[in-house]
């Protein structure tokens, strides 16, 4: 069971100094959360798709998310 404690992107990059753990854990951030985030803030501000669509970051990213976590615990 993954505790509470733990950071699973600190389990994967163990090995490696602090500055890449906090790379590899903040660069996905940069690269896919804020974009899917202003594109999600565009076009439900524009009117194209209806205001829930603005959680569409959130939501396409906790697939991924939930699979690292069970990968994470398994291992």
């Amino acid at each position: 069971m993954l505790h509470v404690d733990r950071h699973p992107g600190g389990d994967v990059w163990r090995h490696a100094d602090g500055l890449t753990n906090f790379f590899v854990c903040f660069l996905p951030i940069l690269a896919l959360y804020y974009p899917l985030l202003m594109l999600s803030e565009n076009l439900s501000t524009s009117g194209t798709l209806p205001p829930i669509s603005f959680w569409m970051s959130n939501v396409v990213l906790t697939v991924p998310a939930v699979a690292l976590l069970r990968w994470i615990n398994k291992h």
